[in-house]
């Protein structure tokens, strides 16, 4: 479907590389970021319709080459959202617009900084949907809103409550593709808006039995992998820093999961089982872990519920490891403390309920560990 895509872009005039350098993405985005800072919210609403079959024939092909390559090649995915908003910019807006901001403003979430970036565009995409109120692409527009971009400025809580009206108007409008979407990230934000962990582990449970055509083999191992750390939590398994349990063995679905095609999955892996080494204190496999996650979540854009705890046990870790070397204050380890700080910093200033005291428990382990 991609190869298609880009070939009949390319018998409209529009060239795209099949596999975009990481350099050409950033370089793209910042000039991208650069020609959006010009604009207002309210003259990017007001641009003139688009008009012209060619443009809107182009825009409509981008934009279904979105959910393609959303896990095969997300450097191109970035490149064909860029764009899109090349073209909404230079020949006014459509139907897609709303579509197309959401899934830009994600992209921003990864990027040190962009925070404020990234919220500012996810809500003038929920803004689209209301000047298009017929947009085919409102549930999708608004989970991405509430599952990647909601918990960076307001309390997870939030985020499930208004997922759960997104899975009902699923359900209701017979779009049993996503519908999965949000019935995830509500399980996700249960665990982190601080649920009794035995009720976790009971709604976990019970989407075994949602109706065939909402369950997939994704969903099933997802709820596997989190039910698994959740037994761990609750003392529930041999292998406390290890998921490996009832719900889930990774001795046996590791490498399955690791040759697939969804890096989503392995990032995922990587996350619960920092949290699972910082917790039980077995800080150089944490360490190894937190540089497999680092090289992997560059333009990831929906890993967000996990990034706030990925920065903070990465953090402590370090300093765990640290601590045990008994290095100087100029070593690697604590430079990138720091660059883990900085970022929790940035989650703080826009969410303090959710990060704040993140910050000051970082600050006060590594007062400890440099004798101050």
């Amino acid at each position: 479907a991609i190869e298609l895509g880009l070939e009949i872009l390319t018998g409209l005039g529009v060239h795209l590389p099949k596999a975009p350098a990481q350099e050409l993405v950033e370089a793209e985005l910042e000039r991208t970021e650069r020609s959006l800072d010009r604009l207002t919210d309210d003259s990017i609403l007001n641009l003139p319709t688009m008009e012209g079959s060619r443009h809107r024939a182009i825009l409509r092909i981008m934009v279904s080459l979105t959910p393609a390559t959303f896990f095969a090649n997300r450097a191109l995915r970035q490149i064909i959202t860029i764009k899109c908003i090349d073209l909404l910019l230079s020949h006014g807006n459509s139907e897609f617009s709303a579509i197309i901001f959401a899934v830009y403003a994600p992209i921003l979430t990864t990027i040190p900084g962009k925070i404020a970036a990234a919220l500012r565009y996810s809500r003038l995409a929920i803004r689209f949907l209301e000047q298009y109120e017929n947009s085919q692409y409102g549930n999708r527009v608004r989970y991405y809103f509430y599952a990647w971009i909601a918990p960076f400025s307001d309390h997870p809580r939030k985020s499930m409550q208004a997922l759960q009206r997104v899975k009902q108007d699923c359900m209701e409008s017979g779009d049993f593709e996503l519908v999965e979407e949000p019935i995830w990230f509500i399980e996700v934000y249960r665990f982190f808006s601080g649920e009794a962990l035995e009720k976790v582990n009971d709604h976990l449970a019970g989407l075994d039995e949602l109706p065939q055509n909402i369950w997939s083999m994704r969903l099933s191992t997802m709820s596997d992998l989190h039910r698994q750390m959740v037994l761990n939590l609750l003392g529930r398994s041999r292998h406390r820093g290890a998921l490996i349990g009832d719900a889930f063995d990774e001795r046996v679905q590791l490498p399955r999961l690791r040759n697939g095609r969804n890096p989503h999955f392995r990032v995922t892996i990587h996350f619960i089982q920092l949290m699972l080494a910082c917790l039980f204190e077995r800080y150089p496999e944490a360490v190894k872990l937190t540089e497999k996650i680092e090289s992997a979540i560059v333009f990831m854009p929906n890993v967000a519920p996990y990034l706030s705890r990925y920065h903070f046990c990465a953090a402590l870790s370090r300093l765990a490891m640290y601590e045990t070397k008994r290095r100087t204050p100029e070593d690697a380890l604590i430079e990138k403390v720091a660059a883990h700080q900085q970022q929790l910093q940035q989650f703080a200033d826009a969410a303090p309920m959710n990060c704040l005291h993140m910050v000051h428990l970082v600050k006060a382990e590594l007062a400890r560990v440099e004798g101050r």
